[in-house]
């Protein structure tokens, strides 16, 4: 894999207040990573820093340019969902995720395939024939998500996008999404308040106070379950319960899916 963001000694303002402070970090090509921490800590102004809402272009790049061109091409790269973003421009679904590739100039039948694959690799093709002010919140959240893949990027930025998701939902769509990205090589950077969604990321950065305190695999940082709960972080249920099982001796290793440690206390 080759480096696909960089991050170096990465600051941030707004007026007088110091957001973020420092920060160093890279990203591999179809690399995975999360960010978490406290409320205020500058999560998701490290996230528009590396989408390019936000400007600091002298400390941060990418393999193929830097987010301060804000480029076409540029653009085109990069997929960003916002939870306080569900602004719209057109009145149906379909002319919502059909406009981005029409405006890359693409022939009519590529952006019909694109919409149909997309929509069908999530199981919500009945969408497309919904008005987007019909559809509830969780239906919008989708439509974010979906807008922010159909123009196949190589990064994702993704701020808190399960929120408005039931848990049933996002046990159906988070697998599918990461195996969606890893099959195209789509980087992603994943900021959650609930650290049961970070768990398939590959790497994650604990922020506190606009600085990175903690990093490394995300089972890893997950495992320092008391400075995390310093910080006012819950753990996942799977990890939390492994760890007490852990302690007990009944099991000899963290796990961060259901399936796997029920298997392995029914041998």
């Amino acid at each position: 894999m080759s480096k696909l963001l960089q991050a170096k000694s990465l600051s941030f303002s707004y007026a007088s207040s110091k957001v973020i402070e420092d920060v160093s970090f890279t990203l591999e090509e179809g690399e995975m990573i999360s960010v978490i921490g406290p409320s205020s800590s500058g999560k998701t102004t490290l996230l528009k820093l590396c989408a390019g809402i936000l400007d600091n272009h002298h400390a941060i790049s990418f393999g193929y340019g830097y987010l301060s061109k804000k480029n076409q091409r540029d653009l085109e790269k990069i997929g960003c969902v916002f939870a306080d973003d569900f602004t719209f421009l057109f009145d149906t679904v379909y002319e919502e995720v059909t406009f981005p590739l029409v405006n890359l100039n693409l022939e009519k039948e590529v952006v019909t395939s694109s919409v149909k694959e997309i929509f069908s690799l999530f199981d919500v093709s009945y969408l497309l024939d919904e008005k987007v002010m019909n559809l509830t919140k969780e239906e919008k959240a989708m439509l974010r998500l979906i807008l922010a893949l159909i123009t196949h990027p190589v990064l994702l930025v993704l701020d808190n996008p399960f929120v408005c998701f039931s848990k049933s939902m996002k046990k159906k769509i988070i697998p599918v999404l990461k195996d969606y990205c890893k099959k195209n090589q789509i980087a992603m950077i994943l900021s959650s308040a609930n650290l049961e969604d970070i768990l398939f990321c590959d790497k994650t950065y604990v922020l506190a106070s606009g600085k990175i305190v903690l990093s490394g695999e995300t089972l890893t940082v997950l495992k320092e379950d008391v400075f995390l709960k310093k910080l006012g972080l819950s753990l996942p249920f799977i990890v939390d319960l492994s760890k007490m099982l852990e302690f007990y001796e009944i099991l000899d290793e963290v796990y961060i899916d259901l399936e796997g440690l029920v298997n392995h206390l029914w041998k």
